[in-house]
């Protein structure tokens, strides 16, 4: 008969169960990789990723990001509780304007130029929604994420650059960042002994006149606005499931389609008119207009650059009238085959009217399928607004084409 030791076997089993715990920890880099929040000095599963950083993106960004990569990781894995340590943490909380998904992730290439410069860890922190409910940093990334507790949210609310960082140093010429940051990294400059910068800019701060000095390599002299954005960021499974869900019921492979997109919500006259009467005759037709162009200008550069003629294009638009109307009542073409999703309601991340607790992040994953999905495109064309352009640069800069002003007329493209 055999007896057991009950007490033996619970402790045995204790044991046995840190063993391999510790064993799973040392051998990450040979699993699926797992992504950690640390709570309390608990550490906490959320997520497997199944994207990892390859050796080879790494190595076709610019040096000076290579390096700042593994000071940050080596600041975050080991020493980011220190007192001497210091971020630069791009926010946008519930109570201040951020402006949609592109505004607040476009600056994010300027920012990491800016923490390199004052040496300071780059964080994000969002709290309507959470970004982690929609991205999260890929193994061997950049981890951008805020432990709780590390930053209060005092900190988070003391802006030095907002916009236009030249408001904050004696009205300098307005748009001017390469002073800003010059600025920043002085370390005379009043804000440079202060544990936490908090940042946030709706301007285009990453393809102003420094941009051949910081972004641009040998080896993609177009810019690396995509290499370093899947650096930092890769859909959560939830939304990455949506994706491939997608790309699969619209019969999309990666790079073997073009994308348009257009913005017939914003603003297009002075006075400053929001959006258009799409059951007006007239407006209809000029926003079918704009979403013909826009065709006709992602081809065309597929045609210039990749010397292939596309036939599948993803539209992507900000009203579901014009992309139902679009895909299923106007005949554009007979050799384009044009797909998008099609939604009741599109809705801007910044404007949902919503009291947030009240609503699930869930609700805004359609905005990222769309982004990602653009980002999956071989060209893309973007008008107004800066959702497209966003699209546009995770594609990659080589193949991108604004089919309309900012001032709101077309650009026009050959058919």
């Amino acid at each position: 008969m055999i007896r057991l030791n009950i007490n033996s076997v619970q402790v045995n089993g204790i044991i046995l169960l840190w063993i391999v715990t510790l064993f799973s920890i040392l051998t990450l880099p040979l699993q699926y990789k797992m992504f950690f929040e640390v709570n309390r000095g608990n550490v906490h599963v959320i997520s497997k990723q199944k994207f990892v950083v390859s050796r080879d993106l790494i190595s076709v960004v610019p040096e000076w990001l290579q390096q700042y990569l593994k000071w940050h990781q080596e600041q975050y894995q080991n020493h980011l509780y220190n007192k001497s340590t210091k971020f630069l943490i791009a926010t946008c909380l519930r109570n201040e304007k951020c402006g949609g998904v592109s505004d607040r992730l476009r600056p994010v290439p300027y920012f990491l130029l800016l923490a390199n410069r004052t040496r300071r860890v780059f964080l994000i922190k969002w709290n309507k929604f959470e970004l982690e409910d929609f991205l999260i940093p890929p193994v061997g990334g950049l981890n951008w994420t805020v432990p709780p507790g590390l930053i209060s949210e005092v900190e988070m609310g003391r802006f030095v650059f907002d916009h236009s960082c030249g408001r904050d140093f004696e009205r300098k010429r307005r748009y001017d960042s390469v002073y800003c940051s010059l600025q920043f990294s002085d370390p005379n400059y009043k804000h440079s002994g202060e544990r936490v910068l908090a940042v946030k800019s709706q301007e285009d701060m990453y393809g102003l006149r420094f941009f051949n000095k910081y972004f641009v390599t040998m080896s993609r002299p177009y810019g690396v606005y995509s290499e370093i954005m899947h650096l930092l960021f890769q859909p959560t499974p939830n939304v990455q499931n949506l994706i491939d869900s997608t790309m699969s019921r619209l019969q999309l492979q990666p790079k073997q389609f073009i994308s348009a997109h257009v913005r017939s919500k914003f603003p297009y006259k002075k006075p400053r008119r929001e959006g258009l009467n799409f059951s007006d005759t007239a407006t209809r037709r000029l926003a079918i207009s704009w979403v013909t162009n826009a065709i006709h200008c992602s081809r065309y550069k597929a045609m210039q650059i990749k010397n292939q003629n596309f036939s599948t294009v993803f539209l992507a638009t900000d009203s579901e009238q014009l992309t139902k109307y679009v895909l299923h009542q106007n005949n554009l073409s007979s050799t384009v085959k044009l797909v998008g999703t099609e939604l009741n309601k599109v809705i801007h991340s910044e404007f949902p009217g919503w009291n947030f607790s009240d609503h699930q992040p869930s609700e805004l994953y359609p905005v990222f399928v769309d982004l990602w999905i653009m980002g999956l495109s071989a060209c893309v064309s973007y008008g107004k607004g800066g959702f497209g352009l966003l699209g546009a640069r995770l594609a990659g800069e080589a193949c991108a084409i604004r089919h309309r002003h900012i001032s709101g007329e077309s650009i026009p493209c050959p058919s």
